[in-house]
Formats: structure tokens, C-alpha cells, sequence
């Protein structure tokens, strides 16, 4: 008996892009078409070095209005869940001195509402949170930019990274 196994998808790298030279609040990824792609995987390695606590914002085609957007949220520490509904695209929450690492997929709903499901490792090894988060906008449109925005000036660090990739072919 042979098995044949063949990927679920294909991915196709549309951007990779690193912080470098001095940290940075907003990281804009133009020019995309999510109703052409259908599909995104989206990377993030983030790290805060901040003096100050950020949330680190999910955007959509520059609308930062927060209450255009859902999130929910269910969270693990060791043997405490949490969950959580806020009005906003909020990825994470970053201590100072902290980096967290993200998967986040997009698609959009047959009834034209963008879906976002993400999964995100916080923390270090000893102190280490899943958190699994699902993020609504409120807007039926194409997906033509993301932003990435911290909630604190210069909240994303140099060396954080995020790699875009187009699912399927």
C-alpha cells in the first residue's frame, strides 16, 4: 500500500520585512488584494522594548477606528484560562522587555466579513501563555493594507519581524 501525502497548501512569500535601526510604532504592509488571494498566512515575531506596556493592534486598510473591530480572546497559563471579548484588533500584550510569536490566517466570510484566527506564544519558557484569538471587522470590504500599530510610541522593536505569505495558488 502506498501513501501519498501532498501539502494542504501552497505559500507564496509576499513580504518579509524586519525592524532595524531604530523601533518603530506602525508597520504598514501595502499594496495587497485579499479577495484576488484569498488567503493569508501572517508571521510575527514581536518584541517590546518600550518603557511602557503596548498592545500591539491588527488594522485594516489604515481604519484605526478601534471600535470598528472585535476580538476574542482565550488565554492558558499554566493551569488558569481566561477569556475575553474587547472592541478592538487586538493581537497581544506586551510587557516591557517582552516578545511574543503569532500566526495569524485571513480570509474573508462568504458574506464578505474579513475572518481573522490567530494562535500566539507570549513569554519566555518558564512563564510561557498560549493565547488563541479570533478578530471581527466590522467592515465588508477588501483587505487592500494591514497595520500593524502599537499602542505606545515606538513600541515595536528593532529585530521584531513579520513575514507575509499568500495561501494556495
Amino acid at each position: 500500500m502506498t501513501i501519498r501525502v501532498t501539502p494542504a497548501f501552497d505559500l507564496r512569500k509576499i513580504l518579509d520585512r524586519q525592524v532595524t535601526g531604530t523601533d518603530v510604532t506602525t508597520i504598514d504592509i501595502p499594496n495587497l488584494d485579499l479577495d484576488r488571494d484569498k488567503r493569508y498566512l501572517l508571521l510575527l515575531n514581536i518584541w517590546n522594548l518600550s518603557p511602557a506596556f503596548v498592545a500591539i493592534y491588527l488594522f485594516f486598510n489604515k481604519d484605526y477606528t478601534l471600535a470598528n473591530y472585535y476580538t476574542q480572546a482565550l488565554a492558558g497559563s499554566g493551569s488558569t484560562v481566561s477569556a475575553s471579548r474587547i472592541t478592538s484588533p487586538e493581537v497581544i500584550r506586551l510587557f516591557t522587555g517582552y516578545g511574543m510569536f503569532a500566526v495569524i490566517y485571513l480570509s474573508r466570510s462568504p458574506d464578505g466579513y474579513v475572518r481573522v484566527i490567530e494562535r500566539v506564544h507570549l513569554y519566555e519558557p518558564a512563564n510561557i501563555v498560549v493565547d488563541e484569538r479570533s478578530i471581527g471587522w466590522l467592515t465588508k470590504a477588501n483587505v487592500t493594507s494591514i497595520q500593524l500599530r502599537s499602542s505606545s510610541e515606538l513600541g515595536i522593536a528593532i529585530n521584531s519581524r513579520v513575514t507575509l505569505f499568500k495561501i494556495g495558488g
